[in-house]
């Protein structure tokens, strides 16, 4: 793929999961996820990084493979 393309990609995949991160963080840590009232701070970083990184990778795969064929 063009590396012209795959720079802003790439950064829109970190930004997502930053984003998410920051949420995650900011809302209490555990919003998106809650299995308890008392959920950990740390926890609640881990699954927001875990699920920007799931989400952003998706978001970077399926954009790769749409621009790759063209």
């Amino acid at each position: 793929m063009n590396e012209q393309l795959k720079q802003p990609l790439m950064f829109g995949a970190i930004g997502m999961g930053i984003t998410v991160m920051a949420y995650q963080l900011i809302f209490n840590s555990g919003t998106l996820f809650r299995l308890s009232r008392e959920a950990s701070t740390f926890g609640g970083i881990f699954t927001g990084l875990l699920l920007g990184l799931v989400v952003g990778g998706a978001i970077f795969g399926v954009a790769y493979l749409a621009l790759r064929n063209r």
